[in-house]
């Protein structure tokens, strides 16, 4: 079925709201169409209204900004550029390329999944560069004491099903702290393991940091880390990072966060701390095959 799909998240004043179109082609569309949102509060102070009161939030169909808008953007977001590119790119590396009247079909298909795929990817990077690009919303507009329904759709579109979702500024929670984190001593390096399946339905992305003194912490990789291999028929439990040492006798402090996709850093785990194990097994080897060869 062609939909919507929402998600939101309330903060202690706001509430952000994001969205995407469940099928590349229609995706493609609903960026010229645009999207429209509507407000329906449906509770104030614990009471349903007996008439929701309904708002449009949308004066004209949310559509991505002009490309002029995003230069200056995309040169401190690299999710930006690939939203950018998605959106207005004239073409998106595909690789295999083939030949022939049908595979340029397949082709030009392989290209438009790609654009899709890499996009919402991106988005879920950067809220700021979702808003930018019309899939995402900062309603500020909000009171404590009210909750309400935020319908999404793609203007002039009924093929496509419009999605709700209910929430209110009471939904605000802080963002826990991921569980399970540890870390397993190998030869010049150490891999680094925490709760994947708890966790998935809040971050979308995780960091770790790393500190040679416990207290100066610096991100161990350029960007957010992401479970390719978490898949509906072979579901993931952990997750898995692997930090190359150059030595094995110093120790290192290690500490993690989760990032949801509305841009939100989580609480940080308690710091942990390992250093590598020197692999004595292969100095064995190697002392038996000169032991042998010189004998």
């Amino acid at each position: 079925m062609l939909a919507v799909m929402v998600n939101a998240r309330a903060q202690k004043d706001q509430i952000l709201i994001r969205w995407a179109v469940n099928s590349p082609a229609e995706w493609q569309k609903a960026n010229k169409k645009g999207f429209t949102i509507t407000r329906t509060t449906v509770l104030r102070d614990g009471v349903v209204l007996p008439k929701p009161e309904k708002t449009l939030l949308t004066q004209k169909p949310l559509t991505p900004e002009p490309l002029d808008s995003w230069i200056d953007f995309v040169q401190k977001d690299s999710n930006a550029t690939i939203i950018a590119q998605s959106i207005y790119g004239e073409s998106f590396e595909v690789t295999g390329a083939k030949e022939g009247d049908l595979a340029k079909i397949v082709n030009m298909a392989d290209e438009l999944d790609q654009r899709y795929t890499f996009a919402l990817y991106a988005a879920d990077m950067s809220f700021e560069g979702a808003v930018k690009a019309g899939w995402g919303y900062i309603d500020k507009n909000v009171k404590s004491n009210e909750v309400y329904a935020y319908q999404v759709k793609v203007f002039e579109s009924p093929q496509v099903k419009e999605s709700s979702y209910m929430i209110g500024l009471r939904d605000y929670t802080v963002l826990p702290a991921p569980t399970d984190f540890i870390a397993v001593p190998d030869d010049r390096k150490v891999l680094l393991s925490w709760d994947y399946e708890t966790f998935k339905r809040i971050y979308t992305s995780f960091m770790v940091e790393k500190s040679s003194d416990g207290i100066n912490y610096t991100p161990i990789s350029n960007t957010a880390l992401v479970n390719l291999n978490d898949k509906d028929e072979n579901p993931s439990k952990n997750m898995y990072y692997v930090d190359t040492l150059s030595v094995n006798d110093k120790i290192y402090h290690y500490r993690l966060y989760g990032i949801t996709s509305f841009g939100e850093k989580g609480e940080f785990t308690k710091p942990i701390t390992a250093k590598g194990v020197a692999d004595y097994s292969n100095s064995c080897k190697i002392g038996r095959l000169f032991y042998f060869k010189f004998k």
